[in-house]
């Protein structure tokens, strides 16, 4: 039966894999299992499961769908607590659907979790037969699909809409956006009528080889790569190491992508790591960077990694007409820091900033060069 229904599932979720649990459900994960067994690491794996971006997309004569899930959450202890939600979209109209999620506490210092509870329930979908529907899944949660009941199949939606894959970190996973439409890249992507793909990814945009042979390996007429702000606030590089990982990923998505335009992005603006580098603690609810790191030569700052990202993308350029940079403070600069509640994540609002002058520059022309390849 599980098996059945990830090949019902399978065709109307635009994620990377579907998972078999140990309770006998399927979990939706964005990077797939060889990659998460590669870079190996608890956090990855949680933030793979919030399906941020994935949507499932149908069709059915079918006059109600009936889904029976689990749904929890994760978060640091210190932080304020998630709220899992889905959005059901049909006929021009959206509606916001509470998850009863159960809620996990990580604590980042030690790795232990305390984990939570909440038993399943029942989402009634009251599609019209013949009429497109889009269930977002949650940006904060994971969610479990137990049993999908419906009279009729779904069947998936053809979606000729250009495929836009975007990498980055916490800041693109959008973990505490009011809902999972209401993220900057889904609020750019619904504008611009792409289809989103999201490797927006808590803490793991790291660089890691696996998740550059992923995109390499995965469809898309537009590739993003939103880099700078884990790395720093981690401590997991240097400026030596830098630049080689950077110029190395790229090389691995260009052997599967040798036309699609890639657009390089650097870290927003985030004040306590501008001339610092991690890695970040918690206190209470804001982050904080040790005071000794600061005159450290050799470690990379946001400032710094945003000259290496220049610097690679306008040597690269020479060569590769497909290829541009980026600043990320022209979509969320020092003047917004107000935004940022919790020093370092942008609220609702910086979000919706974000995604207004993402859109505002596609429309003055600035990023003519990154227009998506017409899909095949």
């Amino acid at each position: 039966m599980n098996n059945d229904l990830i090949a019902r599932l399978r065709p109307l979720l635009n994620t990377a894999e579907l998972e078999l649990t140990a309770e006998g459900g399927v979990v939706a994960h964005r990077i797939p299992r060889w990659a998460r067994d590669q870079i190996s690491d608890p956090f990855l794996a949680m933030a793979s499961s919030q399906p941020s971006g994935t949507i499932m997309r149908f069709v059915t004569d079918s006059s109600v769908v009936r889904l029976r899930v689990s749904s929890s959450a994760g978060q640091l202890i210190g932080l304020p607590a998630p709220t899992p939600t889905l959005v059901v979209r049909a006929g021009g109209t959206e509606e916001v659907r509470p998850l009863a999620a159960a809620i996990s506490w990580m604590d980042p210092r030690t790795g232990t979790i305390e984990e939570g509870d909440a038993p399943p329930e029942e989402i009634v979908l009251r599609p019209t037969p013949g009429v497109p529907m889009s269930v977002l899944l949650p940006q904060d949660g994971m969610i479990e699909f137990m049993e999908v009941h419906a009279e009729h199949p779904l069947r998936p939606v053809n979606d000729s809409r250009p495929i836009w894959l975007h990498y980055g970190s916490s800041i693109s996973h959008c973990a505490n956006a009011d809902s999972p439409a209401t993220t900057w890249p889904m609020q750019i992507a619904d504008r611009m009528e792409w289809n989103l793909l999201s490797l927006g990814l808590s803490g793991q945009a790291q660089l890691d080889p696996a998740v550059g042979r992923l995109i390499s390996d995965t469809p898309a007429d537009l590739i993003t790569l939103k880099v700078g702000i884990n790395i720093v606030g981690a401590g997991s590089m240097g400026v030596r190491t830098f630049r080689p990982a950077v110029e190395g990923f790229l090389d691995r998505i260009r052997e599967g992508h040798p036309r699609t335009p890639i657009l390089v992005i650097s870290a927003v603006s985030c004040p306590m790591l501008e001339d610092a580098t991690g890695p970040t603690s918690i206190a209470g609810s804001r982050f904080l960077v040790p005071p000794a790191r600061h005159a450290d030569p050799g470690a990379l700052t946001l400032q710094k990694s945003r000259e290496i990202l220049a610097a690679v993308v306008q040597r690269r350029m020479r060569e590769d007409p497909f290829l541009t940079y980026l600043d990320g403070r022209d979509l969320f600069g020092p003047d917004d820091a107000g935004l940022l509640p919790d020093d370092l994540h942008p609220n609702q609002e910086g979000m919706d900033l974000i995604a207004e002058k993402f859109t505002g520059l596609l429309a003055q022309g600035r990023l003519s060069h990154i227009k998506p390849r017409t899909p095949l």
